[in-house]
């Protein structure tokens, strides 16, 4: 199951509404956050700016400059010009001429390497990050000069710089494509047909060839100015007053925009229109891909969080969304359990890949001749949701899930503290703290939830979205939609969750196995405790401390120095696939979704699975 955490939820870069510092000019005394872990303030010309002190977990330091542009704000003549500039922010500039990424003598110097620098752009905004070494306080000011440059207009955007660049970005556009860039681009044209404010990538190639200057020169013109960007800076800051000060030395001199470009009203386009329809035809020149298979999207349109967003109780609302999620997801894959089935289904949020605004997307896959049936299969799972809720087992055991992940994805770490930012500054969200969401959940109930999920029922989409092979007959949209309505309609017996396995080894198997004596002794590495078998079987056993999220994991690594080449030339291929095969298939009198089920009770994530065979050696790594 893929799972969905907490932090995808409350920490993505929400969008679909205008940014709170547009078209204001206040003093940067203005207090911005309740947070006092937080620096923040904004200057006359509008730049923005936040410091986050984070010096136990942090060596270094690392900055962010985010600016409110993204693909949202592209004429029909700039599709790729947000991403096309990001790219262009480490050519030539006004401080550094050869750009500051190529500039390897300047890079020594400053004791970084090109890898400290990068950039990203989105659907909603553009990110530049720059990490820097916490005693390098040149560095740290050449980081402020590159973001300088790009805040105050000072990107050279020449035509050698644009030209180069053109084949790179579209070898870039491919392999963000994988291995499969027909599908690909299908899944572009669709989010387009279904929501024109999407790019438009059906002649791109072209476009990247063709396009001139002066309309990459014109969205930055338009979009890059102080009050729509802002400056985070987040490490092991020994000063915090003294680089407020910096900050406000460096930056306060941008000048003022004085331009006021009509910003498109993206909700207000997407949730008062009418419901969409659309169907992209499937040309299939992968041959490792399915002529057959069908792709169905059905987005139900979620004006009340895009609403409640800036307030707790809409922070309330993704977390209760992503109950939800976890709790249909592991239905539906119950109901997928059984070999060569042949569909797949899955419930997420618009905020997992920012291409929509926010919605609900239910979709599925499957075999062209089954489609029916999965269609039905899937609304009635909703319908059964609705109609009845949840179980308390269920609930509990997704909500001490839910609270487990809130309390590993709650570190002082510069990634976290960004996105933070990130929604405060573009939306206006409070920032979000491990106590906060604690507090949230700390009286929620199972009443609280099922109350939820009736209220807020997702019985017949507004928009669909259709990959299909090339038919006879078209898809009938009136067809489909009566379907939905139809299956929907239709009562539904609760919910019965699937017991797995409550052991692998039965109370009178392990009554079998026979005490064997062994021997203990420690190695001549450090802290190596070695177990010897009287078969020959070694147990070395290392304690360490892991990090992150693994901090309260144990890793296992069985072995043998037997692989592949100790078997006749002939069966080598069929050796190095076994262990595929047997994971497949399961061990003893368990399939393998009966050891799934086990192993999710014991917190064990099946593909952390890995059985292996290589050349000299072959084993299980979990």
């Amino acid at each position: 199951m893929k799972n969905i955490y907490l932090s995808s939820f409350i920490c993505v870069l929400l969008m679909f509404q205008n940014s709170p510092t547009q078209g204001q000019n206040k003093l940067n005394e203005e207090k911005l956050t309740e947070d006092s872990s937080v620096i923040s303030g904004r200057l006359k010309n509008g730049f923005t700016y936040y410091i986050r002190p984070v010096r136990q977990h942090m060596p270094d330091i690392e900055l962010q400059l985010l600016v409110n542009a993204g693909s949202y704000l592209q004429a029909k003549d700039q599709v790729g010009m947000a991403h096309f500039l990001e790219h262009l922010a480490f050519k030539a500039s006004e401080n550094f001429p050869a750009g500051l990424q190529n500039d390897v003598q300047k890079l020594n110097k400053l004791n970084i390497s090109k890898f400290d620098l990068k950039g990203h752009s989105g659907t909603r905004a553009t990110e530049y990050t720059f990490k820097a070494p916490r005693a390098r306080q040149e560095a740290i000011d050449a980081g402020f000069m590159w973001f300088k440059d790009i805040a105050n207009g000072k990107l050279q955007l020449n035509e050698h710089d644009i030209d180069k660049e053109r084949g790179i970005y579209k070898q870039e556009y491919i392999i963000r494509g994988g291995d499969n860039f027909e599908k690909f681009q299908r899944e572009n044209q669709l989010r387009h047909k279904l929501f024109s404010r999407t790019e438009n990538m059906e002649d791109f190639f072209s476009h990247i060839d063709n396009f001139k200057p002066e309309v990459l020169r014109r969205f930055y013109q338009d979009w890059y100015l102080p009050n729509r960007i802002a400056l985070m800076v987040v490490g092991n800051i020994k000063n915090p007053a003294a680089l407020e000060n910096k900050i406000k030395r460096i930056f306060s001199d941008i000048p003022s925009s004085v331009k006021r470009q009509k910003i498109p009203n993206i909700n207000s386009h997407f949730y008062e229109r009418p419901s969409q329809f659309a169907v992209v035809e499937k040309k299939i020149t992968n041959i490792y891909e399915p002529v057959e298979k069908l792709e169905f999207q059905l987005y139900y349109r979620d004006s009340i969080t895009s609403k409640k967003l800036k307030t707790n109780a809409g922070r309330m609302r993704l977390l209760q969304w992503g109950f939800l999620f976890d709790i249909l997801n592991n239905r539906f894959i119950e109901k997928e359990k059984g070999y060569n089935n042949n569909y797949k289904i899955r419930i997420s949020h618009t905020f997992d890949d920012m291409t929509m605004p926010p919605s609900v997307k239910l979709e599925f896959h499957s075999s062209f001749d089954r489609y029916w049936d999965v269609l039905e299969l899937a609304i009635s799972s909703l319908k059964q949701l609705q109609e009845h809720g949840v179980s308390k087992r269920e609930f509990e055991e997704i909500f001490k899930y839910r609270l487990k992940t809130n309390n590993k994805d709650f570190k002082q770490n510069s990634q976290f503290w960004f996105k933070q930012m990130n929604l405060h500054y573009l939306f206006g969200m409070p920032l979000t703290t491990e106590e906060s969401v604690n507090n949230l959940l700390s009286s929620y109930t199972l009443e609280d939830f099922n109350s939820f999920v009736k209220e807020n029922k997702l019985e017949l989409p507004q928009d669909i979205g259709i990959i299909s092979p090339k038919l006879e007959k078209p898809m009938d949209e009136l067809e489909i939609r009566k379907g939905i309505r139809a299956t929907y309609g239709k009562h539904t017996k609760p919910y019965t969750l699937t017991e797995g396995p409550e052991f692998l080894f039965s109370p009178s198997e392990l009554k079998n196995f026979n005490n064997h004596p062994y021997t203990i002794s420690k190695s001549a590495v450090k802290g190596v405790t070695e177990v010897k078998l009287k078969n020959g079987i070694k147990i070395i056993l290392k304690n360490f401390q892991p990090n992150g999220i693994n901090n309260d994991k144990i890793f296992i690594h069985g072995y043998t120095p037997n692989g592949a080449l100790n078997f006749n030339p002939e069966h080598y291929f069929s050796a190095v696939n076994a262990p595929g095969f047997i994971k497949n298939s399961g061990v003893s009198k368990f399939d393998k979704y009966d050891l799934q089920q086990y192993l999710r009770g014991k917190n064990i994530f099946w593909h952390n699975i890995n059985l292996y065979l290589h050349n000299l050696e072959s084993g299980i790594k979990l």
